[in-house]
């Protein structure tokens, strides 16, 4: 077990046009921390492309990977329709420093994607060191968050 943040209800696919937007974001976001990420692999870039955003914390201080893609596997999805149920995906953190881009990233999904519901293990108010991060160096206003998926 260990400290987790969580999204539902992604869209199968993200139109391509908002997803660059959205990318772009999170790279200025990223380019304006002081959160350093890595890529798969020690030392490697972390990935903002035009189909997926992919990035772990550095210096050996993450859990799992922050992966958002543009389109859900098809199998996924030909789920989700077959059982009526939301996407859900996950990334643990255990709150180490990257937790912030973490959030940061799930954040700009959320906007640039309403219907995408995001949630952590403590209050919503853990999301507010992200909130003001990205609203400082987007200019976004970012919509109040209120308590959405059961985590």
């Amino acid at each position: 077990m260990g400290y987790t943040n969580y999204t539902t209800n992604t869209p199968a696919k993200h139109p391509q046009t908002k997803w660059d937007m959205m990318v772009e974001a999170v790279k200025h976001v990223y380019s304006e921390s002081d959160v350093r990420l890595t890529g798969e692999y020690a030392g490697s870039e972390p990935e903002f492309g035009k189909d997926v955003i992919f990035f772990y914390g550095d210096y050996g201080l993450s859990c799992e990977p922050m992966v958002v893609n543009r389109v859900m596997d098809k199998r996924d999805s030909d789920m989700m329709k077959r059982y009526n149920r939301k996407s859900f995906s996950f990334c643990k953190t255990q709150q180490h420093p990257y937790d912030l881009m973490v959030k940061a990233t799930m954040l700009l999904h959320k906007y640039f994607f309403p219907e995408v519901e995001i949630a952590c293990d403590g209050p919503m108010s853990e999301f507010d060191p992200a909130k003001s991060l990205v609203e400082q160096v987007t200019g976004l206003e970012l919509p109040e968050l209120k308590e959405e998926v059961e985590a």
